[in-house]
């Protein structure tokens, strides 16, 4: 069957995405093996090279797959897109308006004033990049296109091709001659009687993705020795590891029991999400939201490979925390919005599987 113009688009658009992520993981890969991270040891910058560099490679190489696929007419790769143009819409809604609120800080605009203009393309970027994302999650999940995607033929029993009575009557004497047991015909134009994937059932699956893309990043941070600040407890050392390890192993038996659709996987992703709003609410709090700026700046000091924060001018230390308590506040707003919309999808995805359990 012919594909549709759109899938066609889409996947071009696919591939060009890929071939950045694939360009940026390059780029972080040579950049941080040649970039010493004066904050930490060599040891720790090797890990975090490896994390930067993973953090774009293992989207491009899911990108590839799903565009590929689409090309080739593969109905998983239609599922992937769907669950893709999801996480593209979601995460660069995120960069787009947290480079906006960035952008609003006076300190920020007295320092890169003359960047503005780039720094508007950039959110212009992200929020027509979204608007594709959402856009792929819509189009790939229609009625027509998941018609598309049916296979071109079917294989029946080689008898149906025999007119003869003795291809049809069991007792007759006669039998046609030997041939393969089935044979490929055209596939039959029936309209299709499915609803496809429903809504629910994709964010489900968007959210364990993201959780073990999250468990991926905090075993990295971990083995890296990063420090950890959550509901307002800050840990270091050996502490900090163990916790990360601990909250990543749980996120990957929840993303796995979220893929198999078993129930007890539900209840616990529900308690994170709300873990996660209560986190978010706190920051409006302003001496929650100092220990998380504290936090933050002590982490980009050994995440970014350049001199401590300690050492930098009193201005650019005034810029980047006005910087960061306009993210913090942007987060306390959206990021609950984000997680009752993943609650949402939860009850009604769970409520889908005992309907479907209580029907004999």
């Amino acid at each position: 069957m012919k594909k549709p113009t759109g899938v066609i688009v889409a996947a071009v658009f696919l591939i060009l995405l890929a071939i950045i992520g694939t360009l940026f993981a390059v780029i972080f890969a040579v950049v941080g093996a040649i970039t010493p991270h004066l904050a930490v040891t060599a040891h720790q910058s090797l890990i975090i090279s490896i994390f930067l560099t993973a953090f774009f490679a293992l989207p491009a190489f899911f990108t590839w797959c799903v565009a590929v696929g689409l090309i080739r007419g593969k109905n998983w790769a239609r599922i992937g897109g769907v669950v893709l143009g999801l996480l593209i819409a979601l995460c660069s809604a995120l960069f787009g308006l947290g480079t906006a609120a960035a952008m609003m800080a006076p300190q920020f605009q007295s320092q890169f004033g003359n960047a503005r203009f780039a720094l508007i393309i950039g959110v212009v970027f992200y929020l027509l990049l979204a608007a594709f994302g959402a856009w792929l999650a819509i189009y790939l999940n229609l009625r027509s296109v998941r018609q598309s995607f049916r296979p071109s033929i079917v294989y029946v029993p080689d008898a149906v091709a025999y007119s003869s009575p003795s291809a049809l009557d069991p007792s007759a004497t006669s039998r046609p001659p030997a041939s393969p047991a089935y044979i490929a015909v055209p596939s039959p134009a029936t309209p299709e009687t499915s609803k496809g994937i429903a809504l629910p059932r994709i964010v489900v699956v968007v959210l364990a993705v993201l959780s073990l893309f999250g468990s991926l990043s905090l075993l990295g941070m971990a083995a890296a020795g990063m420090p950890l600040f959550y509901l307002g407890v800050s840990l270091q050392g050996h502490a900090a590891a163990l916790a990360m390890v601990v909250v990543a192993a749980i996120n990957i038996v929840i993303a796995i029991g979220l893929f198999r659709r078993f129930p007890p996987a539900y209840y616990a992703a529900l308690a994170m999400q709300l873990l996660g709003i209560v986190s978010s609410l706190a920051l409006l709090s302003p001496s929650f939201r100092a220990r998380a700026m504290q936090a933050g700046m002590a982490f980009a000091a050994r995440m970014i490979p350049v001199q401590p924060v300690q050492m930098q001018p009193v201005q650019m230390q005034s810029m980047m925390h006005s910087i960061q308590n306009g993210v913090l506040l942007l987060n306390a707003i959206l990021m609950p919005l984000v997680l009752a919309f993943f609650i949402w999808a939860l009850l009604r995805d769970l409520a889908s599987i005992r309907n479907n359990a209580a029907t004999p």
